[in-house]
């Protein structure tokens, strides 16, 4: 049994990620994610400081398992209010995001 399983993504910032490949990329993460924790793993989301990519990254995480965008921010503010004073007032959070 592997202990720790490290999935990266390549991302420059806390931008809306436009590169077709790159959310190509991101549904293959989420995909591996989601699966993580049926089988009842523990996931944790980071990047260099744990606020931009990780708030991006978890909020499209919650809104492909399904959460809309008020259950996303709640949920991200419950799990690091840091992420939620941060970015309460952009409208990245609410932002719908399409995967192909």
């Amino acid at each position: 049994m592997r202990w720790f399983v490290s999935l990266w993504l390549p991302l420059a910032g806390a931008k809306p990620v436009e590169d077709p490949e790159l959310l190509i990329w991101i549904k293959e993460v989420f995909v591996s994610l989601a699966e993580l924790l049926e089988a009842g793993r523990t996931v944790f989301v980071h990047c260099s400081a744990g606020i931009h990519r990780t708030g991006m990254i978890t909020n499209g995480f919650l809104r492909f398992l399904g959460h809309d965008a008020s259950e996303a921010a709640d949920l991200l503010n419950r799990m690091r209010p840091v992420l939620w004073r941060r970015h309460r007032r952009s409208s990245r959070l609410g932002r719908p995001v399409r995967y192909q």
